[in-house]
């Protein structure tokens, strides 16, 4: 699992055509990400100013929920609503986020959301460009049939939306897929030098480990697409993940940490972080509680949190690739040796 944690922000959407113009989008479901590069995640505690629902407006200054508001951008496909509803709520019980449908007095929304029939999907990665006219998740395909696929091509986009990337882009995949460039070409019928620049950009190139947050490779996660054999150089094909892995729910915890010290340890050791380190990431949760009634004291410290896990994470994976790095060289220089 990984997310952008520095200044950037990308947009996730089907090439060749950017969000801006979906309903003409007509290539295979989940294939590819349309990608630009701004701020990634939502600001912890982030909340729409013109909020009027007083309950969440308390839990967000009291617990430092972010809260998303949502709005569907037709009137109809009431069965669809229904299960995007339904299905968002997984990523509610892990992460310290809340998604509200638009109040009808509001004039604002976070996330708007189209459906469509083009046989592709796509979201924003993170906070988009706030333009109220412009769909920010399309969901296309989707025949109400509430099938698994349908459900976990939901829970991926908003994966997007909370900030995570495609796994099959991660820096760590080395040695786990190894893409055959020419196969990939050919298999989404790339044969301009600008098409093959877009689907090297993105799909075969890994993201930048000095402006991205990540985890081991997880080949479980929700957001590794399915890969066909042929594309890949050992020949064996990724499969269909249609659920949140355990480094999912993890991850997003620690990317929206709640203001629980037994939670946070929890997914630290999900993602085998030892205990003392642990500790020492969230400190500044364990202040004496007649220190944590101010809502912007609450967000600060969760912000540490995950800025201090985000570091250490960081500075763990940059150890294991520089020791991996050291056994290459020292197998050479033995052979050389002999």
């Amino acid at each position: 699992m990984f997310v952008i944690s520095e200044s950037e922000n990308s947009t996730c959407g089907p090439v060749p055509l950017p969000p801006s113009d979906p309903l003409a989008i007509s290539v295979p479901r989940g294939a590819l990400a349309y990608v630009t590069r701004k701020k990634q995640l939502w600001d912890i505690g982030h909340m729409q100013s013109d909020l009027q629902d007083h309950i969440l407006k308390e839990r967000n200054a009291r617990e430092g929920t972010t809260i998303l508001v949502y709005e569907f951008l037709q009137s109809e496909f009431e069965g669809n609503k229904q299960f995007v509803k339904e299905t968002i709520k997984e990523w509610e019980q892990h992460a310290n986020v809340k998604f509200m449908e638009k109040e009808e007095e509001s004039n604002t929304s976070d996330i708007r959301i189209l459906f469509g029939d083009a046989p592709s999907s796509w979201a924003y990665m993170g906070p988009p460009q706030r333009n109220q006219k412009h769909p920010t998740v399309y969901l296309g395909g989707m025949c109400g049939a509430r099938t698994r696929e349908e459900k976990a091509i939901i829970l991926h986009e908003f994966g997007h939306v909370l900030g995570m990337l495609h796994e099959h882009q991660s820096p760590t995949r080395g040695g786990d897929i190894v893409l055959n460039e020419r196969a990939v070409y050919n298999y989404y019928g790339a044969h301009s030098r600008e098409e093959k620049r877009i689907i090297k950009e993105q799909f075969l190139d890994v993201f930048d480990s000095d402006k991205s947050n990540f985890s081991e490779f997880d080949p479980k996660s929700i957001m590794l697409y399915p890969i066909p054999a042929k594309l890949i150089k050992e020949g064996k094909p990724v499969k269909v993940n249609r659920t949140l892995s355990p480094l999912d729910k993890a991850y997003i915890q620690l990317a929206y940490p709640h203001n629980s010290s037994r939670r946070l340890l929890n997914a630290m050791g999900t993602i085998g972080i030892p205990d003392l380190d642990a500790l020492n990431i969230i400190k500044p949760l364990m202040k004496p509680t007649n220190q944590t009634d101010d809502s912007e004291d609450l967000i600060s410290r969760l912000e540490e949190v995950r800025d201090a896990f985000f570091y250490y994470n960081k500075k763990k994976i940059e150890a294991k690739a520089l020791l991996k790095v050291k056994k290459v060289q020292a197998a050479r220089a033995n052979r050389h040796r002999r």
